[in-house]
């Protein structure tokens, strides 16, 4: 018997690292679709609490879109054999809860006025919770408000006229600057704006520009009260902007 087990062992060891691998990836699939079902159900929730939406499906993914545009630019053989191969693997169960695992979890909506999405995403090998909110329609000023650092200064001086608002701890904190320097430098004078623009660079994710804000997290943020914060200093720095702006 042991005799039998060596030899068997000898005969399969080529394909142990397959198996191996077989096994973990097997592993990792099942574990990040248990993680992906609860974070989901997080979601639901959070969309409920907000009165937002959930959005997982209908929308087209990048790899769609791509593999579309592929497709597009094949001759005509060539298109109806790939054609034919996706719509047998796209029949696949598997596939298909493979392709779901691979769609950002979105919500989505209006908030305060303004259109806001909140994503989780896996990039660059880091997940992250991208929280956005939109004007309707772009200030047109050319607006940036940025966190103070090296990059600030020495890469994006020259790109538009900075405005000093008077407010040290806003001015220490970030840089105003817009095409239009009398504009910028009355936006950044403004009371409600400092204060608006000190909370929400108070997250260390924050952005600010003409078309709205926006606020990075790291890891899958679903805590009610900490993005219900973070949406509302987002959506007050917008309404405070756009009426010192004159919109």
């Amino acid at each position: 018997n042991n005799e039998t087990l060596i030899r068997f062992v000898l005969s399969i060891r080529e394909f142990i690292p397959l198996l191996i691998f077989l096994v973990v990836g097997a592993l990792a699939v099942f574990f990040s679709y248990r993680s992906r079902i609860k974070n989901m159900a997080r979601l639901k929730d959070l969309a409920v609490k907000l009165g937002l939406q959930l959005r997982t499906e209908g929308q087209p993914s990048v790899s769609e879109d791509t593999y579309r545009d592929r497709l597009a630019a094949m001759k005509p053989e060539e298109r109806i054999r790939a054609e034919a191969v996706l719509g047998r693997v796209g029949r696949s169960k598997l596939f298909r809860s493979l392709l779901k695992m691979m769609q950002p979890m979105i919500i989505e909506g209006r908030y305060n006025g303004f259109q806001v999405e909140l994503r989780m995403v896996y990039r660059n090998k880091k997940e992250l919770t991208e929280i956005r909110a939109w004007y309707h329609d772009p200030l047109g000023i050319g607006l940036t408000v940025e966190r103070q650092g090296f990059f600030n200064r020495s890469l994006f001086a020259a790109k538009a006229e900075r405005a000093k608002s008077g407010n040290p701890a806003l001015d220490k904190l970030t840089a105003i600057r817009a095409r239009d320097g009398l504009k910028a430098r009355y936006i950044a004078g403004d009371i409600q704006v400092q204060n608006a623009l000190i909370d929400l660079f108070r997250n260390q994710g924050a952005e600010f520009n003409d078309g709205g804000a926006a606020v990075y997290l790291n890891g899958y943020q679903t805590d009610y009260a900490k993005i219900k914060k973070i949406l509302d200093s987002m959506t007050r720095a917008m309404q405070a902007v756009a009426r010192a702006a004159g919109q």
